[in-house]
């Protein structure tokens, strides 16, 4: 995933878990429309969540959305 900006990876890792790619970045199927966040929760992280955690989430949406 060359063109996404990593925002959080795996402890011990550089797989990402939560990371941005900007509109017009090179993928590997062309160039990406809009916006977009990876924010990978699997179960059980949203109910182990905490207020940091949360923040996070709503930050990465917030630029997700913004023009």
């Amino acid at each position: 995933m060359p063109a996404a900006t990593v925002v959080v990876t795996l402890p011990s890792s550089t797989r990402a878990v939560v990371f941005g790619i900007e509109r017009r970045d090179v993928l590997t199927t062309g160039t990406a429309p809009a916006r977009r966040v990876g924010f990978l929760y699997t179960y059980p992280t949203p109910l182990l969540a905490n207020a940091t955690g949360w923040a996070l989430f709503d930050a990465a949406i917030d630029w997700a959305v913004a023009t």
